[in-house]
């Protein structure tokens, strides 16, 4: 068209807007201008949708400055103010949000939403809670931005709040819903919750088949544990993504599946699947969690060479974790020191653990005073650091990095436990009796104490790493979150009910030996799952049965813990032994193997600290 009008160009606008790429929807609205034409008012809302999905602030406030030129009173067109607070919203603009939603008489729920997800996105979680109890009505998607911002702001069990409000309300949920819901319960390991959601979504007809959902579902059976529940929902895909293959892998890897994880990554290759830089950290991250160095750099060296792929800092810093975990430091440090980029506190951190692990304090004394200067206020490295004085008996040097936390304004967090127990997830913290069952908590841990000690159990006090008495230790050991957890599925499960315990923090090896005598004392499955700090989810092992292969009912299996010591690394994993192979375990890993003690994974986030909550309840 020669001399295309404004209802021309807006077509042309819009059709980019919704189906992308955006820029050229951008491109097309500066060539409108340059043209000589003139924006009309429904040509506001077209692009500044456009700029808000790219995130152009710049631009955003040059089209703001337009609609005032041209003497357009807000105030006056609900649409094209809704329009500019969700472009501020998705810009991170909180403030400029509240000068337009403040210009607006007569605010609507698409007003009202935009300035929820403003405070949401900005952290203001509180601020976004009153605005939405305040909201005179909700649509679904004032509903979804509550949930996703609680998942946003490292809040799942509120978020699962929300979602269960959401279902006594009568709110019929969406998509985004659905995969903010899932991630909730991955974080918190409610694997009944999720098989729920799960079912959920097929009965309400949510697109199962839409690849997000799909992979959503992986991640979530994955990271509660239930690795062939995970790999099932794979294979019954009928349409596959990268993100699909990446999932898996992960999911793979963090079930110390490293070799199946590996085999994977290789078949999507040979499927036409083009690797990417997150399919790497799942790769390098299986060798990691497995102690296979030599593939581990066979791999790194081959991402550029092979794939095309350039490492990145995250990379990096699954290399230094996998040179860590073999008590390789030295290398650790060569390669940080090799590094093209700053080395940032992820990769300070993995190489902190790794001295702690192996007892390195020089080493760590360094990689502390790289992660003071990147983040000061982070209560976990000043923690780690202080502990490994702690194990080397330089109390006095524990005591001044403690007493250093505290001149900062630093405090370390609480540890944090999660059990779902009859359909609602419960939240304990380390030391809480808050609970309305605390006394018969207590009174259960009392006594499983005197039976474990009868049984053999020796409370392990070097996992209280503070210069008091031995009975004062163990007096601490018994508050931890993870044991007033277990002791409350305990009293409220039926027997043989297998307990799913999440935490926040590293797992003590008190409270891995623990439960290991609970779980031969009371018949109990008690896989733990913490929230790893570079690496989430549980690490579980099984040699003898691949894959989605079910155990034959004539052989009995057996569940045990071990410690597995390769070239220094410690993996914690969970295997199933067919009684009498031991030996040919040993000759399938190649390792040394102590029976009887499981050390934790890695180091591990720190949650927010919360009180003891009823969380969920669904049906």
């Amino acid at each position: 068209m020669q001399d295309p009008n404004v209802y021309v160009w807006n077509t042309a606008i819009k059709a980019y807007t919704i189906h992308g790429p955006f820029n050229i929807a951008l491109h097309l609205y500066v060539e409108m201008l340059q043209h000589g034409t003139p924006p009309a008012n429904f040509s506001f809302p077209v692009i500044l949708k456009a700029i808000a999905s790219l995130g152009a602030l710049s631009q955003g406030q040059q089209v703001h400055a337009c609609i005032l030129k041209s003497g357009t009173q807000i105030t006056c067109d609900v649409f094209i103010a809704n329009s500019l607070l969700n472009m501020y919203a998705k810009c991170d603009e909180l403030e400029a949000v509240r000068q337009v939603f403040d210009t607006i008489p007569c605010p609507n729920v698409i007003t009202f939403t935009a300035l929820l997800d403003a405070l949401a996105r900005s952290g203001d979680m509180d601020g976004a809670r009153a605005v939405f109890e305040e909201m005179p009505e909700r649509n679904v998607f004032s509903w979804t931005a509550m949930l996703v911002g609680y998942v946003r702001n490292d809040m799942p069990e509120r978020a699962l709040l929300v979602f269960r409000r959401m279902q006594r309300e009568g709110v019929r949920v969406d998509e985004v819903a659905v995969l903010s819901a899932l991630s909730a319960c991955a974080r918190v390991g409610a694997l009944e919750l999720g098989r729920w959601i799960h079912d959920y979504a097929g009965r309400n007809r949510l697109r199962m088949g839409k690849v997000s959902l799909t992979n959503a579902l992986i991640d979530m059976y994955a990271k509660c544990g239930e690795i062939d529940e995970a790999l099932a929902v794979f294979n019954a895909m009928a349409e596959k993504s990268v993100v699909s293959w990446n999932v898996m892998i992960s999911g793979l890897a963090i079930h110390g599946l490293g070799l199946e994880a590996l085999q994977l990554f290789r078949k999507m290759h040979e499927n036409g699947f083009e690797a990417n830089e997150a399919t790497f950290v799942g790769v390098l991250s299986s060798c990691s969690h497995n102690g296979l160095v030599e593939e581990g750099y066979r791999y790194f060296n081959a991402m550029h060479k092979v794939y095309g792929v350039k490492p990145n800092i995250r990379h990096y810093g699954c290399m230094v974790d996998l040179l860590g975990r073999a008590g390789q430091l030295k290398e650790a440090l060569d390669l940080i020191n090799s590094m093209p980029m700053e080395p940032n506190a992820v990769v300070w951190g993995a190489l902190l653990a790794a001295c702690r692990r192996q007892g390195d304090v020089e080493l760590g004394e360094y990689a502390m005073r790289k992660l003071i200067q990147l983040e000061p206020e982070s209560s976990g490295n000043y923690v780690l650091l202080s502990n490994a004085y702690a194990v080397s008996g330089r109390w006095d040097d524990s005591a001044k990095v403690r007493a250093m936390m505290r001149g900062v304004g630093v405090a370390k967090e609480p540890g944090c436990s999660w059990v779902e127990v009859k359909n609602m997830v419960h939240e304990f913290v380390a030391g809480d009796k808050s609970h309305p069952q605390s006394d018969n908590i207590y009174k259960v841990l009392n006594d499983l104490g005197e039976r474990l000690k009868t049984a053999g159990y020796v409370p392990d006090t070097s996992s209280v790493l503070h210069d008091i008495e031995e009975e004062a230790k163990e007096e601490l050991l018994g508050r931890h979150s993870e044991k007033l957890a277990i002791a409350f599925a305990l009293i409220n499960t039926e027997a043989n009910k297998t307990i799913r315990v999440v935490k926040n923090l590293r797992v003590c090896s008190d409270c891995h030996t623990m439960t290991k005598y609970i779980t031969k004392l009371a018949t109990r499955q008690i896989p733990q799952n913490s929230c790893c700090r570079f690496a989430i989810g549980p690490v579980m092992l099984r040699p003898f049965r691949r894959i989605g292969e079910v155990v034959p009912s004539f052989v009995e299996t057996l569940r045990f813990n071990f410690l597995v010591h390769s070239s220094g690394a410690e993996l914690e994993m969970w295997h199933w032994i067919v009684p009498g192979s031991l030996q040919a375990l040993h000759q399938r890993l190649g390792l040394a193997m102590q029976i009887g003690t499981v050390l934790q994974l890695g180091e591990f986030y720190d949650n927010p600290p919360c009180q003891w909550n009823v969380l969920l309840g669904y049906g």
